[in-house]
């Protein structure tokens, strides 16, 4: 049963004895590039999965840091540093909780 199995595989390509022993007339070749129908459909459904999961985390934070900004500029009795004391604490805590380790 194992006498059917290779035992060495030896895959060593001399051109030139090839063609020599062929001797075409034209040789040619041809490197294909283009991405064939089912890559790309792949690729662009992987760029839009990808899109959505990134911007699940980021648009929630964004608005809340948007309103942060604006709710606390119409509150005049607060102190300026206070105010970006918060905003700074608010989005160090964001990117601190959204660690995807």
């Amino acid at each position: 049963m194992l006498l059917g199995f290779v035992n060495q595989w030896i895959s060593i390509g001399n051109y030139t004895l090839y063609y020599a022993q062929c001797q075409p007339e034209i040789c040619t070749y041809k490197i294909d590039t283009e991405l064939q129908a089912i890559t790309r459909v792949n690729l662009i459904i992987g760029l839009i999965g990808g899109l959505t999961v990134v911007l699940r985390f980021l648009v929630p934070s964004f608005i809340k840091i948007v309103y942060l900004i604006y709710h606390l500029g119409y509150q005049q009795r607060r102190d300026i540093r206070l105010r970006w004391r918060m905003i700074i604490t608010y989005i160090r805590d964001k990117i601190y909780l959204m660690n995807g380790y």
